[in-house]
């Protein structure tokens, strides 16, 4: 081949990956996040109110829920097509439309909580307020399972929730908690469980903070009759984005009995008649080719056809051009392939290996699943062991996205790294890489003495190579705040798990050292650590496995 050919080709393959890679990485900013929604959702009665993921109490800004009552949705199909039954996967898929984990909201507002998931066939689902159950949704959960659904791609513009789904039919379900006009008592922490057939339990936490600001929701003045039959719109777009000459689906979720969705494109109402406008099942509008002039305004109105009451509705700006901003989110203008998915931490539920890792994840703010294993897990963890993808199969293992790690101490460094908690210069990271191996090697001998002769081997650990360890790390110590200073870091999750154990095993081991003591209870009254040792997930006790000789129960 002539050179300049060779050039030549050489140079359209370049385009041609440059052009991938920027087109992958505008895909992935596009997506919705897993942790909050999108800012374009928002779901207030007062609708000039964003959604957003937490703010501090001082602000003037309004929170992460959206305007609504103490009330229960059923879980419900969102759309799609029926389908045959398939046999269904075994785990949960959070959907990223779920409320952040930390809002606040106005006294006598109105508020809502809401999570979406794909779940296989029987599964329970329990709200939880303060770690009381609020309501059962099992039997809710009974009626649709005589209809399963599939998700489908809609050859002219997917619906908002559409995805590819490659595996077995699964639910997808949407459950809600309104809260109406918000005082005192609805000031507290909230948690959905949803329980597999197989026993496993995957749960979403939330926290509900009241400002002192009030805010009179419509609610307020209505009668419990009234909010029976009032028809509620938990999910849409204020702005929307539309590609000139393409589709658009645009979004109207609303809660409540036999509701009718009518919907207004320019102040004209959408009917039967236009081919290019379609009103799904499940409240959506779908606009197709959409013309350079787009409509400016898209309205959707609530209610219910059982009587003439009270109406939701709300306001889609809708903005279209011949290209969209670059990389910029455009709702459902292209179709959602791919879910978006906690990271996974699985192991046996007990302490083990696994406490410093869920300690870290904890203090980190990070959202993340569990998976805890019993003898008694179906699938066991033999069984699922070599099914996972993992290079090395063991436990504890933690799955985000494509990334599948093994030994705990390689997940603590993975998350450290992406918090910022392995140091900064080369000389820090080394020495935090020392104090890592230090504790685990404390760790270890712990767990040779209860694994082993136990009772032969007793006296001298807690009276001889305990002591030793312990004098030269309250040394070590000092006055620090933490073992690299005022900065915390991974070694220090795992010195508390190796102090905390060791408490148990022997509650004046720390007598003698001062700085230890402090350390311990500064570790503890950390406020995400204080607050996840309070809450149901928190594994107090075992430590170890069934073949130990003490701290298995």
């Amino acid at each position: 081949m002539p050179c300049y050919l060779y050039r030549q080709f050489m140079m359209l393959r370049l385009c041609v990956a440059v052009t991938l890679v920027v087109a992958a990485v505008c895909r992935q900013w596009s997506m919705p996040s897993q942790r909050s929604m999108p800012p374009q959702w928002s779901m207030p009665l007062d609708r000039s109110m964003p959604l957003q993921r937490s703010m501090p109490p001082q602000s003037n800004l309004l929170p992460a829920l959206a305007p609504r009552p103490l009330k229960f949705s059923p879980l419900r199909p969102w759309y799609g097509a029926k389908a045959k039954r398939t046999s269904s996967s075994v785990s949960v898929v959070w959907l990223a439309h779920c409320s952040p984990r930390q809002a606040f909201i106005r006294r006598k507002q109105d508020a809502q909580l809401q999570c979406e998931a794909v779940v296989p066939e029987g599964t329970e689902v329990t709200w939880y307020k303060n770690h009381q159950p609020l309501q059962r949704l099992g039997q809710q959960m009974t009626d649709i399972q005589q209809e399963v659904y599939e998700e489908t791609t809609n050859v002219v513009g997917s619906p908002p929730v559409a995805a590819q789904v490659t595996s077995a039919t699964r639910l997808r379900l949407a459950s809600v908690v309104f809260i109406d006009c918000a005082d005192q008592e609805d000031e507290a922490e909230y948690s959905l469980e949803m329980r597999l057939p197989t026993n496993n339990v995957y749960s979403r936490n939330f926290t509900v903070r009241l400002l002192d600001m009030r805010q009179e929701g419509s609610t307020c003045n209505l009668e419990a009759s009234q909010l029976e039959q009032l028809p509620r719109i938990y999910q849409h777009a204020p702005t929307a984005w539309a590609t000139a000459g393409g589709s658009l689906t645009l979004p109207c979720r609303a809660q409540g009995r036999h509701l009718q969705h009518t919907w207004y494109v320019d102040n004209t109402y959408v009917g039967n008649t236009n081919p290019n406008h379609q009103v799904l099942p499940n409240g959506d509008l779908i606009i197709r080719a959409v013309g350079t002039q787009a409509p400016s305004s898209c309205r959707c109105e609530v209610s219910s056809t059982e009587a003439a009451g009270p109406m939701d509705a709300i306001t889609t700006t809708v903005r279209a051009g011949r290209r969209r901003p670059h990389c910029q989110f455009v709702w459902n203008s292209s179709p959602v392939n791919t879910y978006t998915m906690a990271p996974l931490l699985g192991y046996w539920k007990l302490r083990g290996l696994g406490q410093y890792i869920r300690m870290l994840m904890e203090y980190t703010g990070m959202e993340y699943e569990e998976k805890l294993y019993t003898k008694d897990s179906k699938p066991s963890w033999p069984e699922e062991k070599f099914k996972l993808g993992l290079d090395f199969p063991n436990l504890p293992y933690y799955k985000d996205g494509d990334i599948k790690i093994t030994q705990s101490v390689a997940i603590m460094y993975h998350i450290g790294r992406k918090h910022n908690m392995i140091g900064g210069t080369e000389a820090e990271k080394t020495q935090v890489d020392m104090l890592v191996q230090q504790a685990i090697d404390m760790r270890l001998h712990y767990a040779m003495l209860v694994y082993g002769d136990y009772e032969n081997k007793k006296d001298e650990y807690l009276s001889d190579k305990l002591p030793m360890v312990l004098k030269m790390l309250e040394e070590y110590l000092g006055s620090k705040t933490w073992v690299m200073g005022e900065q915390i870091t991974i070694p220090d999750f795992i010195f508390y798990e190796v102090l905390d154990i060791n408490l148990l095993l022997q509650k004046s081991c720390l007598d003698k050292y001062k700085n230890l003591r402090c350390f311990h209870k500064r570790f503890e009254a950390l406020p995400a650590i204080k607050k996840y040792m309070a809450s149901p997930r928190f594994i107090k006790s075992p430590i170890s496995g069934p073949d130990a000789k003490i701290g298995n129960e």
